[in-house]
């Protein structure tokens, strides 16, 4: 008595099926290593569990005994997933207008985000020497979120003795709330 004849012919039907879909994926895997993209089609003759004349250009031209046999590596296509909330979008970056500081003078500047977006970030420039050199600007007192959270404001103060430029900037966008 043989082991594939106490076997039911069911069960050695789903076996061998089960060696050819190992065999399959094993040799597509291999294959595709080599390079091979991984939506060609793939002919082969099968005969006893065991394929031979694989390739991806044509089925074989005669298999014997064997049975020709073909498939792909792509597989079935998947669920499709949650959507995703939407995040940040319409990045903007705004900046107010050049105000000049004579010495001894402090001054807060603000600029807005447009309506419907929110400040991301912020921050200011001094700059002195205007048409030359760039010199060291003012002391920068404070640069922040306006307390409304609608845009940028920088407070500043020049120490030198001659005037100085200055000017806040912030980086705005559409903002998707948190879902929690």
């Amino acid at each position: 008595m043989t082991i594939l004849r106490a076997i039911p012919r069911s069960s050695a039907a789903l076996i061998l099926s089960a060696l050819i879909i190992a065999a399959a994926i094993s040799f597509n895997t291999l294959y595709s290593a080599r390079g091979v993209p991984a939506d060609d089609t793939y002919y082969a003759c099968l005969y006893g569990g065991s394929l031979s004349q694989v390739n991806t250009t044509a089925p074989p031209a005669n298999c014997g005994r064997g049975t020709q046999i073909q498939w792909n590596s792509q597989g079935i296509a998947g669920l499709p997933g949650a959507d995703g909330v939407d995040g940040v979008s319409g990045w903007e970056y705004v900046e107010s207008e050049t105000e000049t500081l004579e010495p001894g003078e402090q001054a807060s500047l603000t600029v807005e985000c447009p309506e419907d977006k929110a400040p991301l970030g912020g921050g200011g420039v001094t700059q002195s020497g205007i048409g030359g050199p760039i010199l060291e600007g003012g002391r920068i007192i404070t640069t922040s979120i306006t307390g409304g959270h609608e845009g940028w404001f920088m407070t500043v103060a020049n120490d030198h003795d001659f005037d100085i430029t200055v000017r806040v900037s912030v980086i705005c966008a559409f903002v998707t709330p948190d879902p929690e």
